[in-house]
């Protein structure tokens, strides 16, 4: 059964889906679509509502207490997989995700432009936080949501670990 919920934040509207027991789903949506019902009967989507909150509130790294469901191919998943390890308040480059998928020796190469190609399909944005995968020197490109809310998710959570709440 899917439940559906939204959390508004300060910047924009996140839907939450889930399937059953598991979040398939955590994207900005714009205010003006037609939303759908909430549907709040699911302990999962109760949760991953808390989490959100606490997340936007600042909170270091609140645990994911709630079960997730990464839908897409395997080359995406095991992109997704290294992308959800990333620490809170640190980043990773589109690089080292492809030096790491390399060094397992599952894949043999591939372009920095294919990990950013799967993370745009990241059907779980801020869960898997793609958002701290960065470019080389650092450099704040690509975020399916737009620059401007990666910045805004990297300095909440780069300032809360600098003010060590």
């Amino acid at each position: 059964m899917i439940f559906v919920g939204y959390v508004k934040t300060s910047i924009g509207l996140i839907k939450l889906t889930c399937l059953d027991q598991y979040l398939i789903e955590s994207t900005f949506v714009d205010e003006n679509d037609d939303l759908m019902d909430e549907n709040l009967n699911n302990s999962t989507l109760r949760k991953a509502i808390d989490w959100f909150n606490s997340y936007f509130k600042g909170k270091i790294s609140p645990v994911i207490d709630f079960p997730i469901l990464m839908q897409g191919t395997t080359f995406q998943k095991d992109v997704w997989e290294i992308a959800y390890q990333i620490p809170y308040g640190k980043t990773m480059t589109y690089l080292d995700i492809k030096n790491q998928l390399c060094a397992n020796k599952k894949y043999q190469n591939m372009s920095c432009q294919a990990i950013g190609q799967a993370l745009k399909k990241n059907p779980l944005l801020i869960v898997v936080p793609c958002h701290r995968v960065v470019g080389i020197n650092h450099k704040n490109i690509g975020y399916v949501a737009g620059i401007n809310k990666k910045v805004f998710l990297l300095n909440l959570e780069f300032d809360r670990i600098n003010k060590g709440d």
